[in-house]
């Protein structure tokens, strides 16, 4: 179950690794490999603000406007260290819980943390964790001219799977 979908992601962007789990240079390779394409799929699939699951219209239109879901408004996908440092813990969390449900769309979030997913709101407090491990990840530097050295380049999606994989959150091998 996916928060937002783009057309592009309805193709199979995860690649299978025939190397082994161990400590072999083919297999580290190839476990990066694997980390790159999920990280690729994660970022093509970025920014956009169209929900899978569908909403009942409101019949009165007398009612209040749609309150926001924990998940809609993600806007940090592409974005880089410094622009998460800035963003608010509403579009951070958006974001983590977005990332979390493409990459198990794509086969690649463990079967342990797979299992925990039910429904959209399942992924809340998956995504709490990755924010509380991002937010450590891009914590700011003290001096604003290392912090952009820093952060500048370092992305968010890239950096979201490699936590991600040092969790044990993702599968890394074939």
């Amino acid at each position: 179950m996916a928060l937002h979908k783009r057309s592009e992601c309805r193709q199979d962007v995860a690649g299978s690794s025939d190397a082994a789990p161990g400590g072999t240079l083919a297999s580290r390779l190839g476990a990066m490999v694997l980390m790159g394409v999920v990280a690729v799929a994660v970022v093509s699939c970025g920014g956009s603000d169209e929900p899978v699951a569908s909403t009942t219209p409101q019949q009165n239109t007398t009612q209040p406007a749609h309150a926001k879901q924990w998940y809609e408004g993600g806007t940090l996908h592409e974005a880089n260290g410094l622009e998460w440092q800035a963003g608010t813990q509403a579009d951070k969390l958006a974001t983590a819980g977005d990332i979390l449900a493409r990459i198990n769309n794509v086969g690649r979030l463990s079967p342990q943390i797979a299992a925990r997913v039910n429904n959209i709101d399942d992924y809340k407090p998956l995504a709490a964790e990755l924010v509380t491990q991002l937010d450590e990840a891009f914590a700011p530097d003290p001096d604003p001219a290392e912090n952009e050295r820093l952060f500048a380049n370092q992305t968010v999606s890239s950096t979201s799977v490699m936590v991600l994989a040092l969790m044990g959150w993702v599968q890394t091998g074939g």
